[in-house]
């Protein structure tokens, strides 16, 4: 069978990643890792991408199809591919065990297509449905820790055949967020997603996300987010307020020149400085604007510091970002209509 016929290779992605035991096994970091596989996914749909191929191992191939069998009620034109590679005694080997089993039978009920190379296992079969899947598609995404085995041949005969290949293991740059994200913030900001600290703000946030209602408020109204510092934060933050309220538009920026331009052609009433600013020039468009009804509000980790910088620069609020969002929602809404 010519799975490449079935198929357009420009509309699909395949998974490739380790199996359980070199999966993080840290729950908060699981969750990251799944919160990074979901950014992944869905920015590849963003990209027109509407086939997600697994090759049905236990760990991160299920864990991968689970996620697209989940994303597909928010993106019905999306499909879950399975490709098993050989079908007689599949599971009685030590690359399974009950649970991980019983998972992957949800999955193969739940795909929208499977098949399977072979009906008996032979020498090489797990390579060539490495091969297979790589084949059908036109961007790998990954899990790989850097060391040997099936994941590490898959990526090299992605890179061989010119496949856009993305690691979730390397988060640093968080280089799966939606392009209208990325395209919206420079290096300063991108650079400091990786920490420790913003990368579980950010976690954090997104549970936030998947938790809280829509809020019903924000039309005519638009914000501009100011950071050079604290990527989690402020990428988050932007998530949420585009994600959960009904602002005219949200903006994000952590240069001077950046600000200026995005406070030119936006207008925003609602300025949000995400901690401390490295570059105290970025607090300056809060002078530019003065003529306009604004609010201004420091959304950090509360301290000294944080308090002087808002008292020097004309901040009229503070909100520490461990509390909820849809509080700090409340307070944009009370400000708003204090302006009017």
């Amino acid at each position: 069978m010519n799975y490449l016929d079935q198929f357009n290779a420009d509309e699909t992605v395949c998974f490739t990643g380790h199996r359980p035991e070199r999966l993080p096994v840290d729950a908060g970091e699981q969750l990251r890792m799944m919160d990074r596989l979901g950014d992944a996914i869905e920015a590849a749909i963003q990209r027109g991408k509407v086939n997600f191929v697994s090759g049905c191992m236990s760990g991160w191939d299920t864990l991968a199809a689970e996620q697209v069998i989940r994303l597909r009620e928010k993106y019905p034109q999306i499909q879950c591919i399975l490709i098993l590679p050989f079908e007689n005694d599949y599971f009685n080997n030590k690359n399974w065990t009950p649970a991980w089993e019983a998972r992957f039978m949800e999955v193969f009920k739940e795909a929208d297509y499977k098949t399977s190379l072979s009906v008996k296992a032979y020498r090489g079969i797990y390579f060539e449905r490495d091969r297979v899947i790589v084949d059908m598609s036109s961007e790998v995404i990954a899990y790989y820790d850097g060391g040997a085995g099936g994941t590490k041949y898959t990526i090299e005969y992605a890179v061989k055949k010119h496949l856009t290949v993305s690691n979730i293991a390397e988060y640093k740059s968080h280089a799966f967020l939606p392009k209208h994200i990325t395209e919206q913030i420079g290096k300063p900001l991108m650079d400091s997603m990786g920490e420790v600290y913003e990368d579980t703000m950010y976690h954090l946030i997104r549970l936030q996300i998947s938790i809280d209602s829509h809020i019903q408020w924000g039309e005519n109204v638009h914000a501009l987010i100011i950071s050079d510092r604290c990527g989690g934060r402020a990428v988050g933050l932007y998530e949420y307020l585009t994600g959960k309220t009904n602002l005219a538009s949200v903006r994000i920026r952590d240069n001077p020149q950046a600000i200026q331009e995005a406070a030119q052609s936006c207008a925003p009433q609602i300025i949000v400085f995400v901690g401390y600013q490295k570059c105290k020039a970025n607090y300056e468009i809060l002078k530019t604007i003065w003529k306009q009804p604004h609010f201004a509000v420091m959304y950090a980790s509360l301290d000294f510091i944080i308090d002087r910088e808002c008292q020097r620069f004309g901040i009229q609020e503070m909100f520490h970002c461990l509390n909820p969002l849809a509080d700090f929602v409340k307070v944009l809404q009370r400000a708003q209509n204090c302006a009017r």
